[in-house]
């Protein structure tokens, strides 16, 4: 099985055998990491050239869950088969009804774990599907955002879904409405997702009708806007596409006249619901926030606080400094958000340990234990103040430091200037955000293009043993 990856997320499979238990394992992988996967028409095999037939479509969908029962509102191929028909325009009298960002079914208690679509008759032109990762909309929501939404409920609700589509009097049913968390978590990854949409999502409970809209609507200006890296899917006859249905949304464009026929199977876990994304207490919204006007109290409580959760990224990038800094005692190594100075834990005692960090009242808990030969007070973010470091450094760290509300991923530049030649950059970034982390890898590949450093590693680790699905990504550069 080929798998080629899909820019800005996503990834393309060729040569699939929907019966090899080594793809089948893959592919439960792969979507869950990527968020969709593209199977276009293969016509390598016999057995490859029928994937698009409506039984394989099944078996790939149950490679997620059971298949859902009967639509309200989309008719099957035959009863019981599980194969939706989805038909717009043409002679069918329905419009193109996807045009509104949406997961599937979210009016449902247990909503749909991933779809499965695949392209029947197309229209010429247009018909587009376009993909949003959820968490990447978390992200863009901001801090103040996100702790507003962190314990609020969305109410979704079917029939108003098919009502701002066009489509009020095809639901012939009783309504169907679901209560779900406004931030999720992943029920495979572990990471905070947004899960409110334009097209199903009535309100937030307990808003009146104006500040519930007003929310929703600045939420949608924020991650339904053009700059959100998104995933369009042009497709073409046979194509099959699956998605995770809770990691990412879609909408299909409603730019075409002639007949589209799509069908589409979907897994579901029957007793699986969205739950709530509860943060590590150190990370609680709510916490930090009480934490920004008092630092003295949340100094004095830090380390027990992280070390009390199993906050172990310290130690794993302590251990690879220790590893890479090539020198002996007269090694220096460079503490950026040094914080308390939990890093000097477990670096190398013979070092010689400098620290910065932008906040006096944290830096005074690692003075009191004389944890540093030197000390820098300021913003990592404003370059003029990195004039005050001019020493040539063995080997840097930064462990949580680098994040969209703290050090901004043009700084991994202005630290690895400060290097020696073949010194060692270590630092660490949560794999929850992905726009971040992007920008992050956009910045090393700008330095590795100018062959100013060599990747030795970059790895995935889980820094906090009390959250086990909470991943960081490890980078150690070196520079040449």
């Amino acid at each position: 099985m080929k798998v080629t990856t899909l820019e800005p997320f996503g990834v393309q499979i060729q040569d699939l055998d929907i019966d090899n238990s080594t793809h089948q394992e893959h592919l439960r992988e792969l979507l869950f990491k990527h968020g969709v996967i593209i199977i276009p028409k293969d016509t390598s095999s016999a057995k490859a050239s029928t994937l698009h037939h409506d039984a394989n479509l099944v078996k790939i969908a149950k490679l997620y869950g059971s298949i859902e029962g009967p639509h309200p509102v989309n008719n099957n191929t035959s009863e019981g088969s599980g194969v939706q028909i989805l038909q717009t325009r043409g002679d069918t009298t329905i419009n193109a009804d996807s045009f509104l960002w949406h997961s599937d079914v979210s009016w449902r208690k247990n909503p749909t774990v991933c779809s499965v679509l695949c392209a029947k008759q197309l229209p010429k032109t247009g018909g587009d599907t376009c993909f949003l990762k959820a968490n990447d909309m978390y992200n863009r929501l901001g801090f103040a955002l996100q702790r507003k939404l962190a314990k609020m409920d969305a109410i979704h609700d079917l029939k108003l879904g098919y009502e701002r589509v066009g489509r009020k009097d095809d639901v012939k049913t009783e309504n169907y409405t679901a209560k779900h968390p406004v931030i999720i978590k992943h029920p495979h990854t572990g990471v905070p997702l947004l899960y409110i949409n334009e097209n199903f999502t009535r309100e937030i409970e307990g808003l009146s009708a104006s500040e519930s809209d007003g929310l929703l609507q600045e939420v949608y200006a924020k991650c339904y806007d053009a700059s959100v890296s998104r995933y369009v899917h042009k497709w073409s006859d046979d194509d099959i596409v699956i998605w995770d249905n809770y990691g990412v949304q879609h909408m299909a464009m409603q730019d075409y006249d002639e007949l589209r026929t799509m069908h589409r199977v979907a897994a579901e876990e029957e007793h699986l619901v969205p739950k709530r994304y509860e943060y590590p207490d150190f990370l609680n919204p709510d916490r930090l926030s009480a934490y920004t006007s008092s630092y003295d109290e949340w100094c004095s409580s830090y380390n027990d606080d992280v070390l009390s959760s199993g906050y172990i990224l310290p130690m794993e990038n302590s251990l690879r400094v220790n590893k890479h800094v090539e020198g002996d005692s007269n090694a220096r190594v460079l503490d950026i958000a040094a914080g308390t100075g939990l890093n000097v834990r477990y670096l190398n005692k013979s070092f010689e340990f400098h620290s910065i960090d932008y906040c006096d009242a944290m830096t005074s808990q690692a003075r009191k234990q004389n944890l540093y030969s030197k000390y820098f007070i300021f913003d990592c973010n404003d370059q003029t103040q990195w004039q005050q470091v001019t020493e040539p450094y063995d080997g840097a760290i930064c462990t949580g430091g680098f994040a969209k509300t703290h050090i901004n991923a043009h700084v991994i530049r202005i630290i690895v200037n400060r290097l020696k030649p073949n010194g060692v950059f270590v630092f660490s970034v949560r794999s929850d955000d992905s726009i971040f982390e992007r920008q992050v890898r956009d910045n090393i590949s700008s330095l590795c293009g100018e062959n100013a450093i060599e990747v030795l590693e970059d790895s995935s680790v889980a820094g906090i043993t009390s959250q086990p699905e909470l991943f960081h990504t490890i980078f150690v550069l070196k520079k040449k």
